[in-house]
């Protein structure tokens, strides 16, 4: 049988894909290859050369299988062919309204913002507040985080995402 090999083609973190390509076969041959998941993350949609995964982390891969039109002209080396990859978490980025204020002596308003950053059909939802540095003098105050946190709201899953405050 013909020998071959593969190299990770991209890895795209807002699709969450990762793409391997087949090098070294013949330029005609219909050929790809099958994964197995062997990490603790069974979200995994393995087809065809290309790896889907749902959440952020870790996962390994093994390639045990070569299909395809041509497959019987090729064979799988002896020694296992696994793969290793992390998917990063992305970032919903919070970006504080401009020009609030409150008068000096009376109760701070909540903090408005708005959140950018979600993958396209992700909603992201939150729960929690904005804060700013304590004082009560008249002048100009940082707002940061405060309590604001993540929540998981149907595709939107918070694990997949970290929060950045654009200041």
């Amino acid at each position: 049988g013909r020998h071959w090999s593969y190299s990770q083609e991209n890895i795209d973190a807002l699709e969450k894909e990762i793409t391997y390509k087949i090098t070294n076969k013949f330029q005609s041959d219909n050929i790809y290859l099958s994964f197995q998941n062997f990490s603790s993350k069974s979200e995994a949609d393995l087809s065809n050369n290309t790896i889907k995964v749902i959440n952020q982390g870790s996962y390994g891969v093994k390639v045990v299988e070569i299909l395809g039109d041509d497959k019987d002209n090729y064979i799988l080396p002896s020694e296992e062919i696994s793969l290793e990859f992390e998917v990063l978490q992305a970032t919903i980025w919070v970006t504080p309204e401009s020009n609030q204020s409150k008068i000096y002596g009376e109760i701070d308003p909540s903090l408005t913002f708005e959140m950018k950053g979600a993958l396209n059909g992700e909603t992201p939802l939150s729960s929690g507040s904005l804060n700013r540095t304590e004082g009560e003098n008249a002048g100009e105050y940082a707002i940061n985080l405060g309590s604001l946190k993540l929540e998981d709201n149907g595709n939107f899953k918070a694990e997949n995402y970290e929060l950045k405050l654009v200041t």
